[in-house]
This record gives C-alpha cells, sequence and structure tokens, in this order.
C-alpha cells in the first residue's frame, strides 16, 4: 500500500481547486449564508442567499462535468453562462416577487431535483448502455457517505474539544459555536471532500461490469426480493379478495402498491449489470418477469386514487400521485419492451414529468388552487351566504345554517388557506374571518376570539396586591359559562397539597379589545389578574382553552 504523502495531498487539493473553483465558491458563500443569517428572520434575502448559493454549487460541479464531454469549448462557455443567467433569474424571482406557499416550494424542489439528477446522467449522455453510469452512480454514492462520514468524525472530534474548553477552564468561545461548526463541516467539509473525490473525465467512464459487492448482493437477494415477494403476494391476494366480494379497492392500497414499485425500481437498478455479464441467471429473470408481476397491481392504484378523488375531492398531492401512478405505467411497459436494456429513462422520465406538474402556469398546485377556489366560491352563493368577501359576522351566520355541502366548503376553504396562505383568498373573506376558520368538526365551532402572544419578548408585571400565582397554567378546552358580556369559568389547582376552585368571570369586550396586541396584556376580574399566552374561545360551542399566568 502507497504511502499518503502530505504533498499528494496538497496536490489533490490544488486540482480540485482548479477543476471547479466556481462551485467551491458557492460553497463558501452558502456556509457563509447560514452562519450569518442564523440568528435573523426569515427574509426574501435570506433566502436568496442560501438556496441560490447552495443551488449554484451544484449547478456549477453539473456543468464542469458536462464541459469535459463537450469537444467545443467556446461553445460550451456560452451556453453555461446563459444557463447561470437563467438560473440567477429564477431565484431572483422566486425570491423576492413570490410568495412561499405551496406552489413555490413544490417548483423549488422540482428544479433542485432536476440539478441533482443531471449530475448522475449529464456526462454519460453519449453512451450506448448505462453501465459507466452505472459504476459512477455506486461510486458517488460510496463517496457521498465517505465525505459525510469523514465531516461527522471531525465534527464530533471538535465539539468534544469546545465541550473541554467549556468544563475544563470555563472558556466559551462564542455563543453559537456548536451550530457554526455543524454548518463548517456539513455545508463546506463535507461537500468539498466529495468534490476531490469525484473521478476525473478518463476514470468516469468505466464500463467495466462488476456488480455489487457480496454483501450489498446479499442484502438485494435476502431481504429485498423476498419483501418485494411478500408485497406481490398481499396485493395479489387483495385483489383475489375484491374481485371475490366485488367491491372496490381502498385508497390506502395506493401506498402499498407505491412501496411495491420502488422496491422493483431499486432492485432492477441494483442488479442491472448482471444482465451483460455471464451466469446471474436469476437476476435476468427477476429484471425480465418482476414489472410484469407488478403492472397488472397497478390497476388497483389507479381505481384507489380514483375513489379517493370521487370521495373527498381534488387536492395537490392527489394530482401528484395520479401522474405518479401513471409513470409506473409507462415504467413497468418500458422495462418490458426494452427487455430493461437502458435505465437511465426511468429517472429521466421522471424528472421530467416532476418539472412540467411543478413548474410553470400548468402546475399542479395552480390547477388544484384554481378548482377548489372556484369550487368554494360557487358552494358559497349556492349556500346563499350575505356577501362576499365574508366579514366574520357574515361567516358566523352563514355557518349556522343546515346545509349537507358546508362540510365540503369548510375543509375546502381550510386546505386552501393552510396551503396556499390567506393573500390568495382575500375575494372570499378578510383575513380575521380567514384565521378564525377551522377545518369542519360536528360542533361547527367557531372561534370567536384567539390571543396568541407565543413568541413574542414579554415581561409580566406583578400587580398590585395579590399575594398568590399560579404560574404556566393550562385551562384544556372545558366547556364555560356565557352571560352577556362575561364568561365564566372554574380555575382548579392545588396550593399546600389542597386541591382549590378559583371563581374567574372576565369581559369578552375586554378580550377582544386585546385580541391583536404583541404583547401579553393583563385582564383583570374581581378576585384575580390574569396573563394569556394562548388564548382562544368557541362562541357557539362555549368550549374555552388557554395557557397563562393567573395572580390572586
Amino acid at each position: 500500500m502507497k504511502k499518503l504523502t502530505l504533498e499528494q495531498i496538497s496536490d489533490s487539493f490544488i486540482l480540485s481547486c482548479k477543476r471547479f473553483p466556481i462551485s467551491i465558491f458557492f460553497l463558501l458563500w452558502f456556509t457563509v449564508s447560514l452562519i450569518y443569517f442564523a440568528l435573523g428572520k426569515s427574509s426574501d434575502a435570506q433566502f436568496f442567499n442560501i438556496f441560490y448559493s447552495g443551488s449554484s454549487a451544484l449547478l456549477t460541479c453539473v456543468l464542469r462535468l458536462w464541459e469535459e464531454e463537450f469537444d467545443d469549448l467556446k461553445r460550451c462557455r456560452i451556453i453555461q453562462g446563459a444557463i447561470h443567467l437563467c438560473w440567477l433569474a429564477v431565484v431572483v424571482y422566486i425570491s423576492f416577487y413570490c410568495d412561499m406557499n405551496q406552489t413555490v416550494w413544490n417548483c423549488v424542489f422540482a428544479l433542485s431535483f432536476t440539478i441533482a439528477i443531471a449530475f448522475f446522467i449529464v456526462p454519460f449522455f453519449k453512451e450506448n448502455d448505462d453501465i459507466s453510469l452505472w459504476n459512477f452512480t455506486y461510486h458517488t454514492f460510496l463517496t457521498f457517505i465517505l465525505s459525510f462520514a469523514v465531516a461527522q468524525i471531525l465534527m464530533g472530534g471538535v465539539l468534544l474539544l469546545l465541550v473541554s474548553f467549556r468544563e475544563l477552564f470555563g472558556l466559551v468561545l462564542w455563543d453559537d459555536a456548536y451550530y457554526d461548526l455543524a454548518v463548517v463541516c456539513n455545508g463546506f467539509i463535507a461537500p468539498f471532500l466529495f468534490l476531490q473525490l469525484i473521478p476525473k473525465h478518463d476514470k468516469m467512464h468505466n464500463d467495466s461490469v462488476k456488480g455489487l459487492p457480496k454483501f450489498m448482493y446479499g442484502i438485494i437477494h435476502y431481504l429485498f426480493i423476498p419483501l418485494t415477494a411478500a408485497y406481490l403476494v398481499t396485493l395479489y391476494a387483495y385483489a383475489a379478495k375484491i374481485i371475490f366480494q366485488w367491491e372496490l379497492p381502498e385508497g390506502w392500497v395506493s401506498w402499498l402498491v407505491t412501496g411495491l414499485m420502488t422496491l422493483m425500481t431499486i432492485i432492477i437498478i441494483a442488479v442491472y449489470p448482471s444482465k451483460f455479464s455471464d451466469g446471474h441467471d436469476v437476476d435476468k429473470k427477476i429484471i425480465k418477469w418482476l414489472p410484469m408481476c407488478v403492472l397488472p397491481l397497478l390497476l388497483l392504484m389507479s381505481i384507489g386514487i380514483s375513489r379517493r378523488i370521487s370521495d373527498y375531492g381534488i387536492t395537490v398531492n392527489r394530482l401528484y400521485i395520479s401522474l405518479f401512478n401513471l409513470w409506473c405505467y409507462g415504467v413497468c411497459i418500458w422495462l418490458i419492451v426494452s427487455k430493461a436494456r437502458r435505465i437511465v429513462w426511468i429517472p429521466i422520465s421522471f424528472t421530467v414529468l416532476l418539472l412540467l406538474s411543478s413548474v410553470g402556469p400548468q402546475n399542479f398546485s395552480s390547477l388544484a388552487f384554481s378548482y377548489l377556489k372556484s369550487d368554494v366560491i360557487k358552494g358559497l352563493k349556492m349556500t346563499k351566504v350575505a356577501k362576499l368577501p365574508m366579514d366574520f359576522a357574515t361567516y358566523k351566520k352563514w355557518i349556522k345554517q343546515k346545509d349537507a355541502s358546508m362540510g365540503d366548503i369548510i375543509n375546502n376553504l381550510y386546505y386552501l388557506k393552510s396551503q396556499f396562505g390567506n393573500k390568495v383568498l382575500t375575494d372570499i373573506a378578510d383575513s380575521l374571518t380567514l384565521e378564525r376558520i377551522n377545518s369542519f368538526g360536528e360542533d361547527k365551532r367557531i372561534l370567536d376570539i384567539e390571543i396568541n402572544t407565543v413568541g413574542q419578548e414579554n415581561t409580566i408585571m406583578i400587580p398590585y396586591g395579590y399575594k398568590h400565582v399560579i404560574p404556566a397554567y393550562c385551562y384544556n378546552e372545558h366547556k364555560v359559562k356565557v352571560d352577556g358580556d362575561k364568561i365564566s369559568f372554574i380555575v382548579e389547582y392545588a396550593a399546600n397539597g389542597q386541591k382549590m376552585k378559583l371563581p374567574i368571570d372576565i369581559s369578552i369586550k375586554k378580550l377582544k379589545s386585546i385580541e391583536n396586541s404583541k404583547y401579553i396584556e393583563p385582564v383583570k376580574c374581581s378576585n384575580a389578574v390574569l396573563y394569556f399566552s394562548v388564548f382562544s374561545f368557541y362562541e357557539n360551542s362555549k368550549t374555552l382553552y388557554f395557557y397563562g399566568t393567573i395572580f390572586y
């Protein structure tokens, strides 16, 4: 075994810096951004600096690998510059001109996922088979694990040293030392080591048919394949059951079929090199027959999804799972027809569909939002809402109606506000009303008063003349008495080993006056002063929840 010298380490470091200089620059930017913005509140600038630097570090690495495959260097540099400018424009638009809701986060994930997949595929776009891609992917996963393992060991060692400084000398170097250390090790050192271990161009195109090591090969054959067989038996037994009983499959069966499809994809990719080597008859039969066995079961998933949509309506997740179901059909048919000659089209097709369904005006989030919003407005008009947009008084009057469609309307409205925010629903209800809308329950509870000062910097002043305190008291959704402007309830607590009761009467008018306060305000009654951190009162069900401090 050759001895690793300091000179060799230095040469490797210099070569890595020359090969990926822009990626290393973006990694430094990413690390500094994570540290700099750690204590500040979330902002557009924070998202831009962290997301742009992190994603661009990977993007520049992908473009560098692509450049090594390109003959016309001048043309390649022009294309790279254009891609960088387009990416910068996209991130600026997302960061500073978009509200961060479900649609935007799906878009961000899809774009990031695309860059990650491109890292594996771009260097091999000229290949006639996927052996070199398979070998590179396997090597990449090993080096990724190794890089982060080394970074974790380094972080653990330095962390122990910092703790030793504190315990032995009472020395704390700076307040956020542990966080900063984690960021440097995981955000810079681990990716930097990973860049150094990416094979060079001449070693990247390794078309030797070696396959997995014996240990991992055994995991595939003695764990994954039996588990897949168990999934197949379970699903075919369930299919026989529903045919015999002549009933529709449950929507939940989609999860089991998704698990089966995931296992099938992992197994076929793992044993792919066996197709090009002598022997391995079991692997070749698995590659041939497994897609044929899985394909009929996808019909269970299709029926289950259709049933969920029919029973509960369209949501973003159901649109995605429907598209995934179609992709599963395509993958199985492709593997059967092509005899699994090329596996690269599996991630490529998945990525293309993810991009088409998540980026642009046709994205699934926008489609689901438009459909559900129009359905909510239509339902409100059919149930004769007094006016649109609704204020809270209008909403309280409308919700008291007895109509079978009320539950669907409220649940859809709650889904829209929780997924897309209040700003896009201002033509349906004002902000206060939207904040008070909960998912539909049997008692149709209306949140009439809400106070929330958790997370605010507050100081509670001890009121003059009160000798006792009940700190951090939680009153957990009990029914209370309402008489005119007064809410009456009993606070039960323990003092000196005895159970005590403290009757409380508070003014609804007073509570509403401090509802939007940023600070904890005292609420006085005849025998106590209450400071509420959280207060929720449901008018029509007469239930109350609060958390706070009581002086008496």
